[in-house]
């Protein structure tokens, strides 16, 4: 077993030994009542994935929410709180989206900001060939900085409660600023 699943049963193990102590004094006089409040404290961290995959079916939603920013023709692309990045699958499902979404805001002369643990140099790369192959001639200001404390745990947590399993997060955040070039706009 890998250890990014070990981490995440031993806490559940972990849990399961809180729960039980918290209910000890219903172990004296065990009824049907006692053992389903035990079994409903021990199954409680099992239900949050299944919870998670619930709102991701009730707010199926797109993957990126755009902003706008105020007086400079920019654009913020974020990627949903509730997106699902587990499988390569999924990134797939993310990245053509994403794909979709850029070119009528490059055509309306917008400059797009987005930063993303998930936004590395390959996929940089990726992004601007999959760009310029549907006739948009990009600028790219690309850098890298380093992601709080506080996200960067918030995030492992979160996963490791959404996912059960360790993830493996950069704890660098990669920075992308596109422009689209002048007249590259008008091809398709």
């Amino acid at each position: 077993m890998k250890l990014q699943y070990r981490i995440p049963l031993a806490m559940y193990s972990v849990w399961c030994i809180i729960a039980i102590l918290l209910c000890k004094d219903g172990l004296y006089q065990m009824n049907i009542w006692t053992l389903v409040e035990i079994l409903a404290m021990i199954a409680l961290p099992l239900l949050i994935r299944p919870f998670f995959i619930l709102l991701r079916i009730i707010f199926r939603k797109d993957s990126f929410k755009p902003k706008d920013m105020s007086g400079n023709h920019t654009v913020c692309v974020f990627l949903s709180a509730l997106a699902d990045t587990s499988s390569k699958k999924a990134m797939k499902k993310h990245f053509k989206q994403l794909l979709e979404m850029l070119p009528p805001l490059l055509r309306q002369k917008k400059r797009i900001y987005m930063k993303s643990h998930l936004l590395t140099e390959a996929r940089t790369q990726k992004l601007i060939c999959s760009l310029r192959r549907k006739g948009l001639d990009v600028t790219v200001e690309r850098r890298e900085s380093a992601m709080n404390s506080v996200m960067f745990y918030t995030l492992i947590v979160s996963r490791i409660l959404s996912q059960w399993k360790v993830p493996h997060i950069n704890p660098r955040c990669g920075i992308v600023i596109l422009t689209l070039k002048n007249d590259s706009g008008n091809r398709e």
